[in-house]
């Protein structure tokens, strides 16, 4: 597929990805700022506010990394994080296929999830 994408001509440009990934940072930065907002006005539980803020917290890191933030090291990079990711997702394969092979799982339902599991699986060796 990548040799398609750029026979075609549709790889984006380095400037494309910049914005792109500058996009992504003010995103995060504003959900971040509406998080503190509704946690100074209790709109929702303090373990939620905080959770999502872990999230997005993640995904500014992510982008500003991709930026070439020097100073920015993010846990999805580290080798530890990649090793332990991938052992998780081979345990979530290995269940569904189990759960399958019981009857417990439909066909469809087991394709949806695996594939699921490649777009992780893809992310995660990109």
């Amino acid at each position: 597929l990548p040799l398609l994408v750029r026979a075609c001509g549709l790889e984006r440009s380095a400037e494309d990805e910049r914005q792109e990934q500058e996009a992504r940072l003010q995103a995060a930065e504003a959900a971040l700022q509406r998080l503190d907002q509704a946690g100074a006005e209790d709109e929702a539980p303090d373990t939620t506010v905080e959770r999502l803020r872990t999230t997005y917290l993640e995904h500014a890191e992510r982008a500003a990394a991709e930026l070439g933030d020097a100073d920015v090291e993010t846990e999805d990079s580290s080798a530890a994080y990649a090793e332990l990711r991938a052992l998780t997702l081979e345990a979530e394969r290995d269940a569904i296929m189990k759960l399958r092979r019981e009857g417990k799982l439909s066909g469809d339902a087991a394709r949806r999830l695996q594939h699921e599991l490649d777009l992780a699986e893809s992310r995660l060796r990109s």
